[in-house]
């Protein structure tokens, strides 16, 4: 077939153009749904805590509240040892609860249970901050009390977070469990609805459910 000079060639009737490209882009964007949408929020929820909860910013705390410092003394007793490999050794550690509770989250926005997906984020965080803090509360308290300071400190830091794992997940689950009976209901009334508007339909109009009459 000649083909003129100015002539736009068609593309083949059985795969209109774009068709290819439209279709492994709309793939892509369901398979990135769970962060592309708005859901890098949770990302970040559980970052900040992880980067920001650590033993030296507790420590701060107990030295202006039990041991009486005022701010930037605190700070200063707090903070005399820090040192950025420090920070980043133990950082990885602290890490660890809040990458379960994400992948928890990410595997969620597959399934058909996604809307559990903001109350497990809470109940999980919840429960992992809430043994982080008390955790290491308790471990460095001796620091300002007088009481007997363990040699094994900085171990203590390493497993606080793997205690945190199962804190996270009652956490969780309770919150799941608190939102399953509402979540039952709630989908109980829409089915109702939907039956009830369907009915009406083919009472007053052309249409039943799935199709002209």
């Amino acid at each position: 077939m000649r083909i003129k000079p100015n002539q736009a060639v068609e593309p083949p009737a059985s795969q209109p153009a774009g068709l290819s490209k439209s279709t492994s882009e709309a793939a892509g964007s369901r398979s990135l749904t769970f962060i592309d949408r708005g859901q890098r929020r949770y990302l970040i929820a559980l970052l900040l805590p992880a980067l920001m909860i650590t033993e030296n910013v507790i420590q701060w705390a107990l030295a202006v509240i039990v041991g009486g410092y005022s701010l930037a003394g605190g700070f200063h007793d707090a903070f005399k040892y820090f040192s950025v490999f420090g920070y980043l050794f133990f950082t990885a550690f602290r890490l660890v609860p809040y990458v379960c509770l994400w992948k928890i989250l990410i595997f969620l926005s597959k399934t058909n249970f996604r809307d559990y997906i903001p109350f497990v984020f809470a109940g999980g965080l919840i429960g992992i901050v809430v043994i982080i803090i008390r955790g290491l509360w308790d471990v460095q308290r001796p620091l300002y009390t007088g009481g007997h300071v363990s040699s094994t400190t900085a171990v203590a830091f390493l497993f606080i977070p793997i205690y945190a794992i199962p804190a996270g997940g009652i956490g969780a689950l309770l919150f799941a469990a608190i939102y399953t009976p509402f979540r039952y209901i709630f989908r109980k009334g829409k089915v109702e609805q939907s039956a009830g508007d369907t009915s009406v339909q083919s009472r007053d109009g052309d249409f039943q459910y799935g199709g002209r009459r």
